[in-house]
């Protein structure tokens, strides 16, 4: 890492995991450019591909809300319709992440365990893989070595109605959700 100006928490050579929306990163060959409160120290017990697992696990609402809510101060309990909810208010930054890695190397969150990692042109077995539930952990595709493609084909005219996203005209998209153990036949749209 190297490290500009007012930057506080990292130093330069520290290894370190982030969390950068799209829109933030400006690159320019191997080389990514972001705010600071994207980064944290990458937890001393994980090598780097469990690493790149961790932001989002710790992220996303279900991985929150089962692993992680207890240790956030920000949480919250609320009954409606005759269930109990929990939800936290949560933005990944440098803090919440300083703060997912010290839980992780106190071992009070455990590291994603990772299956297997796929290469990009490997993504249909993976998908189907994942599909038919025979999963036991995180399946990584790596796109880090694939090349770009030098001219991407705009999808093919439609004129059906999506099976996937009804009330549009659209080409089926991939959902990467499993199916449901006991799924129903999907409704025919005339």
């Amino acid at each position: 890492i190297a490290v500009g100006g007012n930057v506080t928490g990292v130093n330069v050579g520290d290894e370190v995991i982030a969390v950068i929306p799209g829109f933030w990163p400006g690159s320019h060959a191997e080389y990514v450019l972001t705010k600071s409160d994207a980064v944290a120290r990458k937890p001393s017990n994980v090598n780097y591909l469990e690493a790149t697992s961790l932001p989002y696990v710790a992220c996303l609402p279900f991985g929150l809300l089962s692993t992680a809510l207890k240790y956030f101060d920000r949480s919250c309990r609320s009954f409606r319709d005759g269930r109990w909810f929990s939800y936290a208010y949560f933005m990944p930054n440098s803090q919440c992440l300083n703060q997912i890695s010290e839980f992780i190397d106190n071992e009070k969150i455990k590291i994603p365990h990772i299956e297997k990692v796929y290469k990009f042109n490997e993504f249909p077995t993976a998908y189907d893989r994942c599909a038919l539930l025979h999963t036991k952990g995180k399946l990584i595709i790596d796109i880090a070595e694939e090349p770009l493609p030098s001219k991407i084909d705009p999808p093919p005219p439609s004129s059906t109605v999506s099976p996937y996203h009804p009330g549009t005209k659209s080409v089926p998209v991939i959902d990467l959700k499993p199916p449901p153990l006991h799924a129903e036949p999907a409704p025919v749209v005339a």
